[in-house]
C-alpha cells in the first residue's frame, strides 16, 4: 500500500513464456539507481522492440533472452512525446 511502483509481464506468443517485465519508477533518482542496480547484476541494455519505451526508460536483456524495461514514469501516465 502507498507505494509509487508498478509492474507489468508479458509474453511472447511464440515461446509461451514471460519474456519481458516492466517496472515503472517515478522519481528519477530512484530509477536512475534500479537502472545502474540492473547493469550491475549482468543486464545488458538494448534498444526497446517498441520505440516507446526508449522515450522515458531503458531495456536490459539477461543472457537467457529475457528482456526487462525500467521506466522513468508513474504507471498510467501519458505519452511523454
Amino acid at each position: 500500500m502507498g507505494s509509487s511502483r508498478s509492474a507489468e509481464a508479458t509474453r511472447s506468443c511464440r515461446h509461451r513464456r514471460p519474456k519481458t517485465c516492466w517496472f515503472y519508477v517515478p522519481d528519477a533518482q530512484a530509477w536512475q539507481a534500479r537502472c545502474d542496480a540492473t547493469r550491475s547484476a549482468g543486464f545488458v541494455e538494448v534498444p526497446s522492440f517498441n520505440p516507446y519505451w526508449n522515450q522515458s526508460g531503458r531495456t536490459f536483456e539477461d543472457p537467457d533472452g529475457y528482456r526487462v524495461v525500467i521506466q522513468c514514469a508513474a504507471w498510467g501516465a501519458p505519452n511523454p512525446a
